[in-house]
């Protein structure tokens, strides 16, 4: 059955969630032991805070899953998502602060409800991609730190005269790169 509660802390063994859905203030598990994995596969994932400790792909399973946040995302070393929500209207913890750990990650599709801030969890030049980014309302802001590249082959950012999205470096004076692997953004 689905899951509600405070927080889910899973530290060693195998942990399968498949097509449920989960809402929690805080979702911690490190899967970096031989033998443990954790798989998610259909399940939708509501949590303030998402942290992924683990470097093995084989071990993380994403199939079909979304994943909310509202505060903070570390999505761990060379991992594969499938849809991660930047969400404003899912506020455990009241007012909203987002914040986006990557290293090496690849995510099919990253919504952003609420402003985010993306940085890299290697510390220097670490590449992230995201197929598809997708602003869902205008005035938003992304502030790429220049320590990540972001990849990204498609934007749908839907802004106004009023409401400008933004999209720029968080270190003042220093250059935040994206790239497409062929063509323009």
């Amino acid at each position: 059955s689905d899951f509600t509660g405070d927080g889910i802390f899973y530290n060693k063994g195998n942990l399968s969630i498949n097509a449920k859905t989960v809402r929690v203030n805080y979702f911690s598990a490190n899967i970096a032991s031989v033998g443990s994995s954790l798989d998610i596969s259909g399940s939708t994932i509501y949590a303030g805070r998402w942290q992924l400790y683990a470097s093995l792909s084989n071990q993380f399973f994403t199939g079909g899953s979304t994943i909310h946040f509202t505060q903070e995302f570390y999505g761990g070393k060379k991992l594969n998502y499938n849809t991660v929500v930047v969400d404003s209207l899912f506020a455990l913890q009241g007012t909203v602060y987002s914040r986006m750990y990557l290293d090496s990650n690849t995510i099919g599709q990253l919504n952003f409800d609420a402003d985010l801030n993306i940085s890299s969890s290697a510390g220097s030049n670490s590449q992230a991609t995201v197929s598809v980014l997708l602003f869902n309302k205008p005035g938003l802001t992304l502030e790429l730190n220049p320590n990540l590249i972001m990849q990204t082959n498609f934007i749908v950012a839907n802004g106004t005269c009023a409401n400008p999205i933004n999209i720029r470096s968080s270190l003042s004076g220093t250059q935040a790169t994206m790239i497409k692997s062929s063509g323009s953004i």
